[in-house]
This record gives structure tokens, C-alpha cells and sequence, in this order.
């Protein structure tokens, strides 16, 4: 019987992608928008196959090491290498040709979401490079308690996290994996802080025009 495998990305979600099967790929896309995912999730292929439940196992088995919970289908690995191996199966294109959302709100914030994923950088938000930030696991820093992981900001996009130059995501995804957190559907910006605010609400305020000069 044939049946679809599919891989989703998610704004919110920068470098994981989930991989699963499923009878309707639209309909299965309006089911995840209606879960606690902040925005609605994506299809960057779906394929569909004659064993659709053994070229998912493969899948899975093929990125296994990526795989972020052993009992979830999200994978952080680039969406074009499953791309590429979702191909190796001779499935036929299925791919939605466009946004698959619950209601137009949904709509909306998918494409705040990717508006705010593709620009943001530490010169917009009013922060120059040497500046100390500090990762708080669940986007709480209001306890005493000591934040066990810092960065020092690089360049307008780039850190240096352990002596090493990289993004604020990879970072982010390094130590939640260490940690075994599922806060995955958190971008990086709501768990980088800088003076006691998250990236992601200093900018927030900044794109308000409520960013004081100092």
C-alpha cells in the first residue's frame, strides 16, 4: 500500500527538520498546526512511495545520529540532505505548492516568523561586538541561579561559544543536546540573553522604537 514520507521545517525550528509518513500530506500539516508549535510547519518534499512505512524507517535509520529525541521525528540535519536521500526512493513529487495553514492567522505568522529569521543580526539590535551573552536552557532567567553557558557576540552574526566562531543557533542546539532539552520549537534568540532580556524580546522592543540609546 502507498502512502507518503514527508520532511517538514519550521521557522521557529532553524535547523531541525522532521521526517514522518502519512496518507495526506496537507492534512497532516493542518494537524501539526493545530499542536503547541508556535507557527504552522512546512514541506520541503513529499514523496509518494510504495513502502512508505519501510522508506521512513530508512530515513530515520539513515539519520539517526541527528535524530534530537529517541522517540520524536526531529532530526537536526540540513533539510538537503534528506533531501537527497528521500529522492534515492523513485517516489512521485507531492509536494504542497504552497503554505498549508489552519486559518489566515496561522498564515500571518508563518511569514512573521521567516521575516524575522532572515534579518535578525546584533547590529539591529543595538548590541556590538565583545558584549557577554548568557543561555538560560528554559528562557527563564528570573531565578538566582547562575547561567552555566555565556557566548561573547563576534560579528553581526557570528559568536565565539568554547573558543570557537559560530551562530547563535548552532550554539543553542549544541547545548540543548547536551543538556537533553526538548525546547526545540524555542529559536535561539528567546534563550540568549543579554542583560537580563532575550534576544528576541530586546528586538522586539527595538523594531517598537522602545530601545533606550545607551
Amino acid at each position: 500500500m502507498s502512502g507518503i514520507i514527508y520532511c517538514l521545517e519550521n521557522p521557529e525550528m532553524p535547523n531541525v527538520v522532521k521526517i514522518g509518513h502519512t496518507a495526506d500530506i496537507e492534512g497532516r500539516l493542518r494537524q501539526l498546526d493545530n499542536t503547541s508549535v508556535p507557527v504552522p510547519f512546512t514541506c520541503v518534499l513529499a514523496l509518494e512511495v510504495e513502502n512508505h512505512i519501510g522508506a521512513e524507517r530508512l530515513l530515520h535509520e539513515t539519520f539517526g545520529d541527528h535524530r534530537v529525541r529517541t522517540n520524536r521525528e526531529f532530526f537536526r540535519v540540513s533539510p538537503q540532505r534528506v533531501v537527497a536521500a528521500m529522492h534515492l526512493t523513485g517516489g512521485r513529487d507531492v509536494t504542497p505548492k504552497s503554505d498549508v495553514v489552519a486559518d489566515e492567522e496561522s498564515g500571518r505568522a508563518l511569514q512573521d516568523a521567516r521575516k524575522r529569521r532572515e534579518k535578525f543580526n546584533f547590529k539591529m539590535v543595538g548590541i556590538e561586538p565583545g558584549t557577554v551573552l548568557q543561555f538560560w536552557p528554559e528562557g527563564d532567567p528570573d531565578d538566582d541561579s547562575e547561567p552555566e553557558f555565556s557566548a561573547v557576540v563576534h560579528s553581526r552574526r557570528r559568536i565565539i561559544f568554547e573558543e570557537a566562531e559560530t551562530s547563535l543557533t548552532a550554539a543553542a542546539n549544541e547545548i540543548r543536546g547536551r543538556l537533553g532539552l526538548s525546547t526545540y520549537w524555542l529559536s535561539a534568540a528567546h534563550l540568549w540573553y543579554v542583560d537580563g532580556e532575550s534576544l528576541a524580546d530586546r528586538r522586539e522592543r527595538m523594531e517598537q522604537g522602545d530601545l533606550d540609546d545607551d
